[in-house]
């Protein structure tokens, strides 16, 4: 978040030494303030106001029907486990999170709809029963206690004069004996609870209070204070997550470990004896089976290796082929499968070029600016590779000899005859293949030097495999991330990964 944009105003510290963000409430003691007579209008009431300066994740296999004595209680709770965890794992990695406004969430067509016509109703009971005379209040009263708890909610402990002050001036009692003593002036206590909303609300948010003083219109202005309160919500939770992100950075192994273990425990109970980490054994098992351990006998050199190939594994993982996604990685499903992408658009440009070079001859492999330039531009072409494939191969053959002709008239190099361009574009159309030769060479190298970097410290030298040195930063870049999220993985659930591991060796 822009912090010079959206921090709230006025909300005071927070206190970081809590585990989770606690939700802002209003102080709970008595109000010393004299008592005022029922019939009387309210005071103070300004004419404007003041100047201001997630889809829940499975972790196993859960019976179609579990046993009756597990409460549904139960059920909920490690509901509930999973998402927080998922939560605070989402913060810890990800630094640009946040929740997103209601808008930014896409809805289905009927859920939007059907919430559009519940909106519309509720205005347009409170449009009619205003323009009735004389007025009825019934939905203005209703509105007017809903907007009262939520200003409330905004506050902190601390705020306590402000809480007194909502609470003296927003009495809904003394306004029910306005309404029936035909005293209420509604669109006063619309320009009161702006004046607070600006006292509260992100900088952001001033054009949006000051557009809502100019509105004439008491239901559209209500109806804005209402969208405002929840964008208001929204900050303060969004800032209350980015000053709360270091410690929970710095909790939520622990905190994901021991979200993790109660709901394997609740699992337990639902799943009718079935292994809640069957997915994550398997991937462990294919792992080890790839490896030749047989003269290996330090146990933490196994599982070191073991994970590397399994991790590795994860870059090439193939959805028509595998099984489902190992149940210790699915809060980062995306982030590994978007990682694959990447590594499979890496091993196509590495691909390509080779081919190119192998044909074209040695004339342009010393031009730096050419392989760069083309590396750019085939990372256009390509996108993230994962789905129509042969259509964009197709565009990048056309591409790679449009550059290659223009680079060898520019330094005076004789063109590619047109058996030679007919057999490059092959080549990189051929490239289509998973089981393709040259694209098989690159892929292993790719996955080399990502294992190779992961397992080495960091006083090593890294060494860019040969025909990849044009994918430097990006090799570099991708690899940095993947071992950040794959220490993660295995710092939270190393101590699984390695009992596995000791089970499947005795078999």
């Amino acid at each position: 978040m822009d912090k010079s944009k959206n921090n709230p105003k006025q909300l005071g510290t927070i206190d970081s030494s809590t585990e989770e963000p606690s939700q802002s409430t209003s102080s709970d003691g008595k109000d010393s303030s004299p008592k005022r007579q029922k019939h009387s209008p309210p005071k103070n009431i300004p004419d404007s106001p003041s100047s201001s300066s997630s889809s829940a994740y499975v972790f196993g296999n859960v019976a179609a029907s579990p046993p009756r004595f597990v409460a549904i209680e139960e059920v909920m709770k490690a509901a509930n486990g999973v998402a927080n965890m998922y939560l605070a794992h989402e913060i810890a990695m990800d630094p640009s999170f946040r929740l997103p406004d209601k808008n930014e969430v896409e809805k289905s067509g009927l859920r939007k709809q059907v919430e559009d016509v519940m909106k519309k109703a509720f205005w347009d009971v409170l449009q009619s029963q205003l323009d009735e005379t004389p007025p009825k209040y019934k939905q203005a009263l209703a509105l007017l206690a809903e907007v009262k708890e939520e200003l409330l909610s905004l506050l902190l402990p601390q705020h306590t004069s402000l809480k007194k002050e909502i609470d003296e001036i927003i009495d809904l009692e003394l306004v029910q004996q306005q309404v029936e003593n035909g005293t209420l002036d509604f669109p006063r206590y619309a320009q009161y609870v702006l004046s607070v909303m600006a006292r509260l609300c992100a900088p952001i948010r001033d054009e949006k209070i000051r557009e809502l003083t100019q509105t004439t219109d008491v239901v559209e202005t209500f109806k804005g204070i209402m969208e405002l309160l929840e964008l208001m919500k929204l900050d303060w939770t969004n800032f209350t997550i980015e000053a709360m992100r270091p410690h929970i950075q710095q909790q939520s192994v622990d905190y994901e470990r021991k979200k993790f273990q109660e709901f394997l425990d609740s699992q337990s109970k639902l799943s009718m004896g079935e292994d809640p980490l069957l997915y994550t054994r398997k991937w462990l098992d294919r792992a080890m089976s790839s490896l030749d351990l047989s003269d290996e006998k330090d146990d933490k050199t196994i599982i070191n290796k073991v994970l590397s190939a399994a991790y590795s594994e994860l870059l090439v993982w193939d959805d028509s082929k595998q099984e489902l996604f190992p149940e210790t990685l699915l809060m980062d499903e995306s982030r590994f499968m978007a990682f694959r992408d990447k590594v499979t658009v890496f091993t196509l440009i590495g691909s390509i070029i080779m081919v190119t070079f192998a044909t074209v001859g040695p004339s342009i492999q010393s031009l730096e600016e050419f392989k760069k330039t083309l590396k750019q531009h085939l990372i256009l072409i390509l996108g993230d590779a994962s789905c129509d494939l042969e259509s964009k191969l197709e565009s990048a053959a056309l591409q790679v000899t449009k550059e290659v002709s223009q680079c060898l008239e520019t330094h005076g190099f004789t063109q590619l005859s047109e058996e030679k361009k007919s057999s490059l574009q092959s080549q990189i159309k051929s490239l289509k293949d998973p089981d393709n030769r040259v694209r098989l060479v690159l892929q292993r190298r790719v996955l080399e030097f990502v294992e190779g970097v992961c397992q080495s410290s960091s006083a090593s030298p890294v060494q860019i495999p040969t025909g990849l040195s044009v994918l430097r930063e990006e090799l570099l870049s991708i690899t940095g991330q993947f071992m950040k999220l794959t220490t993660h993985n295995r710092k939270v659930f190393g101590d699984y990964y390695s009992q596995i591991i000791s089970e499947l060796r005795k078999k």
